[in-house]
């Protein structure tokens, strides 16, 4: 994704790989980043009081080359769905094992 111009962390490069959500959740917030997960614990701290952007990726189990390439696909638009208000963007797909 850092590839296609976007800033991205992944959790194990800020040492968050063991953590709780909710410490996931205070750096998210912190530092204005957008959650992606395929956890839908996520999708609660999409409401109020915390107004966490996140985009929910449910699938199945599938390759991590499948995963990367759908999320690349619709990334634009999830960007375009957040920039207008939307905190909670569902990405749904199945994928091959």
């Amino acid at each position: 994704m850092a590839r296609e111009g976007y800033d991205v962390v992944h959790a194990k490069d800020i040492d968050c790989v063991d953590s709780e959500d909710s410490d996931i959740r205070d750096y998210a917030l912190e530092n204005d980043y957008v959650v992606i997960s395929k956890d839908d614990d996520f999708t609660a701290y999409a409401t109020e009081p915390y107004r966490l952007n996140v985009i929910w990726v449910r699938t199945g189990n599938c390759k991590n080359k499948l995963l990367i390439n759908s999320l690349l696909e619709n990334l634009p638009t999830c960007v375009e769905l957040i920039s207008a208000g939307n905190s909670l963007v569902e990405i749904s797909f199945e994928g091959a094992s």
